[in-house]
């Protein structure tokens, strides 16, 4: 297709569909794209289509290589540092089960809402929530989306207790999961004080160790970098 309006009549016509549940969605409508025509930069989000200008292109970049300077920490110096290398998400989660003051809370979802984190280090005073994906990609916007929402959650629980639905149930699932944790927290009331003082809290976005872990600024997509933008000015 040679025009961005034969592109979107063709997207139109494309269906998803769930059979078991007789569900049908515009694939469109699920789409959050971006892409290069004749050398300009598109973004598609939810039915419309953005041409990047470059005043924001490059207001994007400086943005982000100043949050990179300021927020980026080498695992070697993290407390989540164990390397990276050819293994999945999961299977990194998991290497942190068994540490002591480490608790893995991937694919536990409270009230089927959303993940609390995926590994969570307390070290007796402070808590660092660490939330993990594979790639500083369009998956960024995943991981986003997910702290966002739990940092929220966490914040009301903090602030007015309007979570406690939620964090209760997270302490359920979590104690019939993981015998580390049951055996550290043995009452709702104990779980719930580490995660009383906000300013004791640390959320960090933790990508995979890759080849090219040490400058994301060179990732060509501008949309991680707006995701993680958008988040450094929620979280402060």
């Amino acid at each position: 297709k040679d025009t961005i309006k034969e592109i979107e009549n063709f997207l139109m016509n494309i269906k998803i569909f769930w059979k078991e549940k007789n569900l049908y969605w515009d694939v469109f409508s699920l789409l959050n794209v971006e892409f290069l025509y004749n050398w300009s930069s598109y973004f598609y989000f939810f039915w419309n289509f953005y041409k990047v200008e470059n005043k924001l292109e490059i207001n994007v970049k400086n943005d982000f290589s100043r949050i990179y300077k300021d927020f980026f920490i080498d695992y070697k110096v993290s407390y989540l540092n164990k390397a990276w290398w050819n293994m999945s998400e999961w299977k990194y989660n998991a290497l942190y089960e068994w540490e002591k003051w480490y608790f893995v809370f991937d694919a536990i979802i409270p009230g089927n809402w959303v993940e609390f984190c995926d590994v969570l280090y307390y070290d007796g005073n402070e808590v660092h929530v660490f939330h993990n994906k594979e790639k500083f990609w369009q998956s960024t916007r995943d991981l986003v989306f997910q702290i966002k929402n739990s940092t929220n959650l966490l914040k009301n629980f903090i602030d007015t207790q309007d979570s406690d639905a939620y964090f209760i149930d997270l302490y359920n699932k979590m104690k019939s999961k993981s015998e580390n944790f049951s055996n550290t927290f043995s009452s709702f009331d104990d779980f719930g004080k580490i995660l009383s003082d906000w300013s004791k809290i640390h959320v960090y976005a933790w990508i995979k160790y890759t080849a090219n872990w040490w400058d994301f600024t060179k990732c060509k997509s501008l949309i991680p970098k707006i995701c993680i933008n958008d988040l450094q000015k929620d979280l402060n």
